[in-house]
């Protein structure tokens, strides 16, 4: 994340998930990986392809703040990252990993409420409960980041 930028920074790595969820859609399509078992390491491969490139196509939302930008562009993000944690969920890890890919979706899921909820706040234009939410967005998100590079995904770790 761009440490140059004064903003909550849950906001700005909830927004490159939704990018995420995005790419996760196109690759998961094109490649056909879709419902078939990958291997963990092609599934850690696949994931970090996902994330950088993420980070790359997202970087036009951030930072998600002030308020007014997070309400105007916030929904967007929300419902890209909703239909990512689907498509994620559509790629098979090896039986062996799946229950902790199911944590980290669970992390996921998370991070996209909170950063739903913050969206929220922005929308109502009271900026103290946009500002509580986005520090609790922040928290989700941080938690997605640890497990994601406990996981040994690098680039996942860093959106």
């Amino acid at each position: 994340m761009d440490s140059s930028c004064t903003r909550p920074k849950g906001m700005a790595a909830a927004g490159l998930l939704a990018a995420i969820a995005a790419l996760v859609v196109l690759v998961a399509a094109a490649s056909g990986e879709a419902g078939t078992n990958l291997t963990k390491q092609q599934w850690k491969k696949q994931a970090d392809a996902l994330c950088a490139a993420a980070i790359a196509k997202n970087h036009k939302h951030n930072p998600l703040y002030p308020a007014a930008k997070a309400a105007a562009v916030g929904d967007q993000v929300v419902a890209v990252s909703r239909r990512t944690m689907r498509s994620i969920r559509a790629l098979q890890p090896p039986a062996a990993e799946r229950a902790a890919v199911a944590r980290l979706l669970a992390l996921g899921d998370a991070a996209v409420g909170g950063l739903a909820r913050a969206i929220a706040a922005a929308k109502s234009g009271n900026e103290q409960a946009f500002m509580t939410a986005a520090r609790r967005a922040d928290t989700l998100v941080d938690k997605a980041h640890a497990a994601a590079r406990g996981y040994g995904l690098r680039a996942c770790a860093r959106w």
